[in-house]
């Protein structure tokens, strides 16, 4: 059963800005450490991490409301590939709980670029 769904899409533009303007740190309290490491691989580090921003705001919108508090620090999302390249969400034991909690066992993520522009589609499913 489909628990809830988020859609969000992100300038790519804007991220090239905030990689020159911010420092590793300050990067760190939005991405994770694997995101930022991946980043650095590919050509266009400021698409993917676009992209990966976006999984975090879409997977919010799909979780949050599920939530009696309406919130968690969606930080902790962090987004991979597996061996074919298709991109999933990472269920780590903090993730885990705020899935528990919203009654959620399933993440579906699908991520496209096009333009100046990335979008991320979450389902969440029980």
């Amino acid at each position: 059963m489909i628990r809830g769904i988020g859609i969000d899409t992100v300038v790519i533009g804007d991220v090239e800005d905030l990689l020159k303007r911010m420092t590793k740190g300050s990067l760190a309290r939005v991405f994770t450490e694997g995101e930022l490491s991946a980043a650095q691989e590919k050509a266009d580090p400021a698409e993917y991490l676009a992209s990966r921003f976006a999984v975090k705001e879409a997977a919010f919108k799909a979780i949050a409301p599920r939530l009696a508090d309406k919130g968690f620090d969606y930080r902790r999302i962090e987004t991979k590939n597996n061996e074919a390249g298709s991109p999933y969400i990472y269920v780590d034991s903090f993730l885990q709980t705020v899935l528990d909690r919203a009654e959620i066992t399933s993440l579906f993520v699908s991520i496209t670029t096009t333009g100046n522009m990335a979008t991320a589609f979450v389902v969440a499913e029980s």
